[in-house]
């Protein structure tokens, strides 16, 4: 199982690397940046933790088998930004090799506002049932944002088209063939793993059956991660890319239009009249 999980997690990175080409160029680039680190003892066993401190802006508490890490993100200085938080966990001085949209719930990843925020690191007891010694929460937050404001008129307006969006469609249906695959596997699993391991007559026998089931179930394991991973991945680009463009169509329309419009307001008028002392017709056409 561990085998698995750290090829998930070199999948899930390879993923998240590639992605970022469907962005299409972004211009957003990180503002400011800072890491928030909060070490504890830990007792997972009685349910305490030990000689926290609330100083360093993260405040830990250990509630029903999860822990609760707590943190606020100030006020943005502009409109448009957002803040991006990456948590990472060490125990004993080693970093834990979690799955992080797996494992942890709540206010962590792309496009979060300013405020009060909470992450859940749920399953502590399932996944480790003893946990003793030192632990450190690190959250690396980033603000995002573009620093020259407002909008560039020449660019024109901002468009997110049907052919853009295509890539974010592709990466949705791969992530979701990915999860199908994998479930198909399963089956095959559990079916190889009732009807002949539990049914052979002895260990020779079930052997080679319990090999075939459990390679199946490993298969099975590798795609789901990684289309689930391919999914969140495709999901927070996309809202990346939409948020982008939302903010780059206010900014256009509040700037641009106004200044533009003597321009782009191309008019025909016609007016019938009088010419030189005789009938005729009248055009005006505004550049």
């Amino acid at each position: 199982m561990n085998f698995v999980r750290r090829k998930a997690i070199q999948l899930c990175v390879m993923i998240f690397g590639i992605l970022p080409l469907f962005s299409f160029g972004q211009k957003l680039e990180v503002i400011a940046n800072q890491i928030l680190s909060h070490t504890a003892e830990i007792d997972l066993a009685q349910g305490e933790l030990k000689s926290v401190n609330t100083t360093n802006g993260i405040n830990l508490r250990l509630e029903y088998g999860q822990m609760h890490i707590s943190y606020s993100l100030p006020t943005l200085e502009e409109e448009g930004r957002y803040y991006q938080v990456i948590p990472s966990i060490q125990f004993n001085g080693k970093e834990l090799p979690l799955i992080l949209f797996e494992s942890l719930r709540g206010d962590w990843g792309q496009d979060l506002n300013p405020g009060k925020k909470e992450i859940i690191w749920i399953n502590l007891i399932q996944e480790y049932k003893q946990l003793e010694g030192d632990i450190r929460i690190d959250l690396e937050i980033n603000q995002w944002g573009q620093r020259k404001l407002p909008y560039n008129c020449d660019l024109g307006q901002p468009e997110f088209t049907s052919r853009q969006k295509l890539p974010y469609y592709l990466a949705a249906g791969v992530a979701a063939a990915s999860i199908g695959v994998g479930q198909l596997f399963k089956n095959q699993s559990q079916d190889i793993y009732s009807e002949n391991y539990l049914t052979a007559s002895s260990f020779a026998e079930a052997s080679p059956f319990y090999e075939d089931a459990n390679n199946k179930h490993q298969t099975y394991l590798l795609l789901t991660y990684a289309g689930v991973g391919i999914l969140v991945a495709d999901i927070t680009l996309f809202s990346i890319r939409q948020h982008k463009y939302k903010r780059s169509k206010k900014l256009y329309d509040e700037y641009c239009e106004d200044r533009l419009g003597n321009r782009n307001g191309q008019k025909l008028n016609f007016s019938s009249g009088i010419i030189g002392g005789a009938p005729g017709m009248k055009l005006t056409y505004h550049f």
